[in-house]
């Protein structure tokens, strides 16, 4: 279990490692605290919008607001998915689940020279199209740890009493 403070150091870092910026959709599988962290983090920062991905067995969403969404893998479909961008695929997506599931969404969610972070380790072994992922121009980015600077980043927006993880 992460700290808070891990917590966001954690999505400091993987913010700035996938090359986020200001007006992006990003995808996140799953709905924990670090999910949640993540998009918090990312809306703080400008995201246009953020979907989070999960299975039906997941815990409760809260509703839909402004920019955000959540999408369902056991029940939605891709195209489901893409309505929340305007049709458009997704900037970045942030893999947190360690689900197969989740990894094969994330291929279809991805536009092409995007880039996927993986923040969690597969549950079990699993294959998908390398092909699909080079011929789309996807970046593969692991991120299982922070950097110095991402926790002191996240010390200094704790002690400013950031709300935003609530």
């Amino acid at each position: 279990m992460r700290t808070e403070q891990e917590q966001l150091s954690l999505a400091v870092y993987a913010l700035s490692k996938t090359g986020f910026r200001y007006g992006m959709h990003v995808f996140i599988t799953g709905y924990d605290d670090l999910s949640r962290t993540l998009g918090t983090l990312a809306g703080h920062c400008g995201a246009a919008s953020i979907t989070y991905g999960k299975l039906n067995k997941e815990t409760e969403t809260p509703e839909e607001t402004a920019g955000i969404h959540y999408f369902e893998y056991d029940r939605d479909d891709i195209e489901t998915a893409k309505e929340f961008t305007d049709k458009r695929l997704y900037d970045i997506v942030f893999e947190t689940t360690g689900n197969a599931i989740a990894y094969n969404a994330f291929i279809d969610m991805v536009k092409r020279g995007g880039v996927v972070g993986i923040l969690a380790r597969l549950e079990q072994s699993h294959t998908f199209f390398v092909k699909t992922a080079v011929r789309s121009q996807i970046r593969f980015v692991g991120l299982k740890s922070y950097d110095e600077h991402s926790a002191d980043v996240a010390k200094a927006l704790i002690e400013q009493n950031w709300r935003g993880l609530e």
